[in-house]
C-alpha cells in the first residue's frame, strides 16, 4: 500500500508536467485492483483506518482509499471488469488538478478562500484537460472525472448537471464517504 501511495504520486507529478502518459495510468489502474483482488479486507482495513497523519499525503491516501471502494461498489453492482477498471482510474485521478490545494487544505485550519473555492469548482474539468493531454481517452473514465462533484437534481458542479453518469455517482459517494471518515477532508 505504501508503494501505491507512491507509485500514485509519481503518476499524478507527472501529468502536472506534462510527462504522463495514458498507459502509466492504466498501470496505476491495475495496481490498485491486484492489491485489492490480493485481499479485499486490507484494502478495507487500510481505507477506513486513515492512520497516517502526514498530511502531505492526504490527496494520494484519499484517492486510493476511494479507489477501493468504487471498486468494490462496481464489483457488487455486476458491472464488468473493463468498467470497473474506468471507476477505478476515474478515483484514482479525479482530483489531479488540485492535489497541492487539498495538501494545503488538510493542513488549514480556517475556512476556504474564494481562490481556493474557485479551484475546486474548476478542478474536474481542467482534471480531463490533464488527463487527456497525457493521452486518456478512456470516455468512461473521462466522463466519471468531469461529473464527480454533480448532482442528480442539477445543483452540483461544474456544469449543474441533472443527468450524471453511474460512474460518476458512484466516484462522488466514494470520494465524499472516504472525506466524510477522514479528520482532514477537503470536498
Amino acid at each position: 500500500w505504501e508503494r501505491a501511495l507512491w507509485d500514485l504520486d509519481a503518476v499524478l507529478r507527472a501529468t502536472l508536467a506534462g510527462e504522463a502518459r495514458a498507459a502509466d495510468w492504466a498501470s496505476m489502474a491495475d495496481e490498485l485492483i491486484r492489491l485489492v483482488d490480493r485481499d479485499t479486507d486490507i484494502a478495507l482495513f487500510q481505507a477506513v483506518r486513515q492512520e497516517d497523519r502526514r498530511f502531505a499525503l492526504y490527496p494520494l491516501a484519499h484517492s486510493l482509499h476511494a479507489a477501493v471502494l468504487a471498486l468494490l461498489t462496481a464489483r457488487q453492482a455486476g458491472w464488468p471488469a473493463e468498467r470497473q477498471h474506468s471507476v477505478v482510474g476515474a478515483a484514482l485521478s479525479m482530483n489531479v488538478a488540485m492535489i497541492d490545494l487539498q495538501a494545503q487544505m488538510a493542513e488549514q485550519d480556517s475556512a476556504p478562500t474564494q481562490r481556493q473555492l474557485d479551484a475546486i469548482r474548476a478542478h474536474t474539468l481542467k482534471g480531463v484537460q490533464l488527463l487527456q493531454a497525457a493521452g486518456l481517452t478512456d470516455f468512461v473514465w473521462l466522463r466519471a472525472v468531469a461529473e464527480h462533484h454533480e448532482h442528480a437534481d442539477g445543483s452540483g458542479y461544474p456544469r449543474g448537471l441533472s443527468e450524471v453518469c453511474d460512474e460518476a455517482r458512484v466516484l462522488r459517494m466514494a470520494d465524499v464517504y472516504m472525506a466524510k471518515i477522514d479528520r482532514k477532508s477537503v470536498v
